[in-house]
């Protein structure tokens, strides 16, 4: 995460979250019409209840997709709001049974009950006894804490300017809005500004209604007419694909040659295979394994996930 530099880097459950969450959001704005949707969000429900905490963005996600088609059938709202990525009768029936099948998923867990009840008991303690962490912890700290941060270039400058283009793609769009990415980016946003960790969220959140925005956005409207001819937007988009394709290209070659040096094996080792034997205690748990030590010991944060 931008900002975060002081913690090794982990491969954590995160990051099915993150997958997890891309292939609801295909799902639901593209393959809604398809009967197969209803079975491959359940099996993705029930994959990600297993996996990680943020299992319930699942029921979550259907709930405002299952209100703002409510909002749009009715609740009268300005301009075409109320037309806009509204669903046939067929396609909203399809989405109220993914309703009752993926909160069904969320109790295929060893702990049933107990497991699906998981993130409201977090949700419940974060003012309580686990308050400490959101002081002490980077990436549980909010991202915005202040006036003074909200217009300071140096606080997660990536994450603002990803807000304010988000927020002016709902501008200028603002005649043909699609409420349930209105409400998709808005909970996005909320949960963005609780803690740094979630920034990433809010990055696909963006990401997405800008596309549905964009795809909505008449150029002749917000573009000078020398600019909103089809020759320019054909050069435009040639130069700013090759563009983001290098850089992609160029940043993926830096990554790759990350690495360390095991002092073990007296060889130089690639990040991107097994354990980080620089940043996990890797001696100290083969010890414990090997000699069935039992009881609760001290132990430092970044090494929990690994012990």
């Amino acid at each position: 995460v931008d900002g975060v530099v002081d913690e090794p880097r982990a491969v954590r459950p995160d990051i099915f979250s993150l997958l997890f969450f891309a292939l609801y959001m295909q799902i639901l704005s593209m393959k809604l019409p398809e009967r197969w949707s209803v079975l491959a969000l359940f099996v993705i429900q029930v994959l990600w209840t297993n996996m990680h905490g943020f299992f319930f963005f699942g029921p979550v996600f259907v709930s405002m997709a299952v209100m703002a088609e409510l909002l749009k059938r009715h609740v009268k709202m300005p301009y075409q709001w109320n037309e806009v990525g509204r669903l046939t009768d067929e396609e909203y029936k399809r989405l109220q049974l993914i309703w009752f099948v993926v909160i069904a998923a969320c109790f295929l867990n060893p702990c049933f009950v107990e497991g699906a009840a998981y993130p409201i008991k977090v949700l419940m303690n974060v003012s309580g006894g686990t308050k400490i962490f959101f002081k002490h912890i980077v990436e549980l700290q909010r991202p915005i804490t202040s006036w003074d941060s909200l217009w300071s270039k140096d606080s997660y400058p990536h994450y603002k300017i990803l807000i304010l283009m988000s927020f002016l793609s709902f501008v200028f769009n603002r005649r043909r809005i699609d409420v349930a990415a209105l409400l998709f980016w808005l909970v996005f946003l909320a949960f963005s500004l609780a803690a740094v960790r979630n920034l990433v969220f809010f990055s696909f959140a963006a990401y997405l209604v800008i596309l549905v925005n964009a795809m909505s956005i008449r150029l002749d409207d917000i573009l000078p007419v020398r600019f909103s001819q089809q020759k320019f937007k054909h050069i435009t988009a040639i130069f700013f694909k090759l563009g983001l394709t290098f850089w992609m290209l160029d940043f993926g070659a830096q990554v790759m040659n990350n690495g360390y040096f095991d002092y073990d094996t007296f060889e130089r080792k690639s990040e991107f295979g097994g354990v980080s034997k620089r940043n996990f205690p890797y001696k100290a748990v083969d010890f414990l394994a090997q000699n069935n030590v039992q009881g609760n010991f001290f132990n430092d944060f970044n090494s929990g996930a690994y012990l």
